[in-house]
């Protein structure tokens, strides 16, 4: 079983150093704005150093990495408590066996990179919720508002916009480049497009699975209609291990 979360940033009230993030449950129709703050500038570098340079760059320097990773793990219960403080979960009265919830990032210049909603996927993050079993994180990069209508001489797909799935199952942070390295790749070609093709600038969409297990695979694209996206990249370098990943 899967519960889909929706987030995105609303407002431009918030204090400084936080942001009005909604949470939306897509099944069972409940919302809520809780004002989050935003991680400080130091700590944020510490963990990105770690998830994108640490393997490549220094892989010598495990006792800065074990900091980081510890700082990571904080970061993503602190996430975690602003989950439960939305009171957006699956209530108890509807869920009878443990099950994924997958939360879907609206990414936006207002949602801050250093939110890292993807550190709710760690071991251990979501251990206050005795029914959720793993969390998956998949972002949205609108490229700009829906379009309403089909335009003359351009593709007109599903709601007219082009969207992209990229699968990555790239696991582990030692021995392999991180997936948000592998989506940034995917946003600089989108940007490419976009200004060869002005008229496209409204069309290109790529949302991120990650990690990518099979079965958070099948239950992104069971909640999608048949033909919403136009391109899945499965970016699947390894093996499935017995955790199906």
């Amino acid at each position: 079983m899967t519960s889909t979360i929706k987030l995105a940033v609303v407002g431009d009230d918030a204090p400084p150093g936080q942001i009005n993030v909604r949470f939306s449950n897509v099944r069972e129709e409940k919302q809520a704005v809780i004002t989050v703050p935003v991680p400080n500038g130091l700590i944020s570098e510490e963990i990105r150093w770690y998830l994108e340079d640490f393997a490549q760059y220094h892989p010598s320097e495990r006792e800065r990495a074990i900091e980081a990773e510890n700082a990571l793990l904080d970061h993503a219960k602190n996430l975690a408590f602003y989950l439960h403080c939305s009171k957006v979960l699956e209530s108890t009265q509807s869920v009878d066996e443990p099950y994924t919830l997958i939360l879907e990032i609206e990414d936006s210049p207002d949602m801050p990179p250093s939110m890292l909603w993807e550190a709710l996927e760690r071991k251990g993050a979501l251990n206050s919720f005795a029914n959720i079993i793993s969390a998956v994180v998949t972002r949205v990069f609108p490229n700009g508002p829906p379009s309403q209508g089909p335009r003359d001489g351009v593709w007109n797909g599903e709601a007219n916009t082009l969207t992209v799935l990229i699968v990555s199952a790239r696991t582990d942070l030692e021995t392999d480049i991180s997936h948000r390295l592998v989506a940034h790749e995917a946003l600089k070609s989108r940007d490419i497009v976009s200004s060869a093709v002005p008229l496209m600038k409204d069309f290109i969409r790529v949302e991120v699975i990650h990690p990518a297990t099979f079965d958070a695979f099948q239950a992104h694209l069971e909640g999608q209609k048949p033909g919403y996206f136009s391109l899945v990249h499965l970016d699947l370098h390894g093996r499935e291990d017995d955790s199906g990943r």
